[in-house]
């Protein structure tokens, strides 16, 4: 009895190795290319100043092949266009500050792949009224 039981532990820590491999081999398998494109781009709002708003896009392209970078507003309309084919690409775009910004999105089109960012961009007045009270 206690042979078959050690057997049977066995053969069950190999079927357990087994999946595991598998799970991970299976998880791996997962449209490499498409994942390290869209991490190869990092859009990201560094901040506004009283007239302008600013992004950053930073874009890994390890291979220099040419893309485009375009940004829209929520009517479709291109604010900013410009081909590029640089391999560390890394640029700070500026755009006007409107009353009703609304949505804009940036997009990195290389081949047929495209990224796509949008931000809403909404904004909110603040009315800060201050006392000063000095004793006589």
């Amino acid at each position: 009895m206690k042979k078959q039981l050690f057997m049977h532990r066995g053969k069950l820590c190999l079927l357990i190795a087994a999946s595991f491999s598998f799970l991970s081999v299976s998880a791996s398998v997962t449209d490499p290319a498409k994942d390290s494109v869209s991490s190869a781009a990092n859009i990201r709002y560094l901040g506004a100043t009283e007239h302008l708003l600013t992004f950053s896009v930073d874009f890994l392209n390890p291979e220099g092949k040419p893309f485009i970078l375009e940004v829209k507003n929520e009517q479709n309309e291109t604010l900013y266009r410009h081909s590029y084919d640089t391999k560390n690409f890394s640029r700070k775009i500026y755009l006007q500050k409107t009353p009703e910004q609304g949505l804009v999105s940036f997009g990195i089109r290389m081949n047929k792949e495209v990224i796509k960012e949008t931000f809403s961009i909404r904004p909110q007045t603040k009315v800060v009224e201050n006392l000063v009270v000095k004793r006589l």
